[in-house]
């Protein structure tokens, strides 16, 4: 091996390494609602691989994801779902893969620094490292992505079976993963339909888009087993009801997560900017790819957000996830022919300024995060999430496990935001045989009243947010008549946990 491939190796072993650094807290932090619903529903509550992907009652299920992590939790068995990181593990996998694969497969497009450059940017991206952890699909989605990008590059420089092959298969296991994923085949195909038709013929466009097209609707075709409950699903589905807001929280943060190579991005409607001659012979078709890429991906988000329109209920900012590559590589081949920068700024302050900037990106959404719970606001975009790193509810439901040891019947009452964490971690982690009531507030009031009286006063509580919060819980439960006070028990890190008395 030469000095120079052991460097780069090297280099890209260590933003791996950075990157599992900066998701380690939250990847070992409560599992959060989406999560635990494909805990139970999809892996846990299936009796077979087979019934993991045939049950969609509700649109949580991740069929590709959701299978390696019913093969993960059958041979990890549910006595180490106290361990979240071991849960989450198959998740961590995808993205160190999908950092791997855009360092080493995008440095024959790119040129070793744009792809390292690449890297550092999904490594320390608010983005990326917002959801790569997570145990659902959106990990393997992003992956898959990254391997269809980088074989619609290979097949512009050269087709053959093997890149064709990649294509094609990454493109019927996305939909797989989510059905909305078939959006990014669309884009790799119009990408590649555009470039072929500006530097070849209409033969080649035709050629081109058919490896991700045929292998988009044969992963979606699946869905037509359980159509019925797809239809059911996609009506039940939640979502945003402002167009506005949906299209600011995505292309805002796609802006910053590629921050560094933005100002960039005319490079790939400008001049070769003295390209690299090793890649050179295949400089314009890949330019023009890039092109493709950002333009289709900007076009995908824009069509599905106005076929929305007339329904007023758009998707959340995440579906669009699975575009996050195709922007990397673009602004990735950017850089590639801003080679200008090369003298001017050397590698290792380069990558630096990389690190420090997604980092100090991180640190802000991190903040803005943490005052919007102390205010009670509940934030759940592509930069800030509401559960993300916290152990509130797990911390609770410890603490109640040794407070309730001499009556364990008792009632729990939370923000609605926490109904399934909480009962999650109460029945599963603490209390599998005992009687736990953990009600979110959503619940109607007449049910907590019925509840109320069947239980001891001294075991009634509530988390909340803030005091007001805990007051207004505490008013749907308190029977008429009577004169219920809140005390405070045990404080965490952003919920305190009060005592009803009478």
């Amino acid at each position: 091996m030469s000095k120079s491939k052991h460097s780069f190796l090297l280099a890209l072993g260590g933003i791996a390494v950075l990157f599992l650094l900066v998701v380690a807290k939250w990847a070992m932090a409560e599992l959060w609602y989406d999560e635990i619903l494909s805990l139970e529903l999809f892996v846990l509550g299936a009796n077979s691989l087979g019934e993991v992907f045939s049950n969609y009652v509700i649109a949580n299920n991740h069929f590709l994801s959701n299978g390696v992590e019913y093969v993960w939790m059958t041979l990890l068995g549910r006595d180490m779902l106290g361990s979240e990181l071991l849960v989450r593990l198959p998740s961590l996998v995808w993205g160190i893969a999908t950092i791997l694969a855009a360092g080493l497969c995008w440095r024959r497009h790119c040129g070793k620094r744009a792809a390292l450059g690449a890297a550092m940017m999904l490594a320390v991206s608010p983005v990326f490292c917002s959801f790569a952890w997570q145990m659902r699909g959106y990990s393997l989605a992003m992956l898959l992505a990254c391997l269809a990008v980088t074989a619609g590059a290979d097949a512009l420089v050269k087709r053959n079976w093997r890149n064709q092959t990649v294509l094609g298969l990454a493109s019927l296991l996305l939909p797989m993963v989510m059905p909305t994923a078939v959006m990014f085949q669309l884009v790799v195909a119009l990408a590649l339909a555009t470039t072929e038709l500006r530097t070849g013929t209409w033969r080649r466009a035709v050629k081109a888009v058919v490896a991700p097209v045929v292998g988009g609707l044969l992963g979606l075709s699946y869905y037509a087993s359980v159509w019925n409950s797809v239809l059911k699903a996609s009506q039940e589905a939640g979502g945003w009801t402002s167009f506005w807001c949906v299209l600011a929280g995505v292309f805002l943060p796609l802006a910053l997560h590629c921050l560094c190579y933005l100002p960039l991005l005319p490079a790939l409607w400008g001049n070769k900017l003295g390209a690299r001659e090793e890649v050179s012979s295949s400089l314009s078709k890949l330019d023009l790819y890039a092109q493709g890429l950002l333009l289709a991906s900007a076009v995908a988000v824009l069509a599905i957000l106005l076929l929305r329109l007339p329904s007023g209920h758009f998707p959340f900012p995440r579906t669009f996830l699975v575009l996050l590559p195709a922007v990397t590589f673009a602004v990735a081949k950017a850089r590639s022919r801003a080679v200008w920068l090369d003298s001017r700024m050397t590698f290792g302050r380069e990558i630096l300024l990389f690190a420090a900037i997604g980092c100090m990106l991180i640190f802000i959404t991190e903040n803005v995060n943490s005052r919007a719970l102390r205010h009670a606001h509940t934030q759940q975009n592509l930069l800030t999430q509401y559960y993300k790193g916290k152990d509130d509810n797990r911390q609770l439901a410890a603490f109640l496990e040794e407070q309730c040891k001499e009556n364990r019947l008792y009632l729990w009452l939370t923000p609605d935001i926490d109904g399934v964490t909480a009962e999650f971690y109460s029945r599963l982690y603490y209390h599998p045989e005992s009687d736990v009531l953990v009600m979110p507030s959503i619940v109607p009031v007449g049910r907590f009243q019925g509840t109320l009286a069947g239980i001891i006063s001294d075991n009634v509580f509530i988390s909340a947010r803030n005091l007001e919060e805990a007051e207004t819980m505490l008013a749907k439960v308190q029977p008429e008549g009577e004169h219920l006070r809140l005390e405070p028990l045990r404080q965490t890190e952003f919920r305190t946990l009060f005592a009803v008395k009478r």
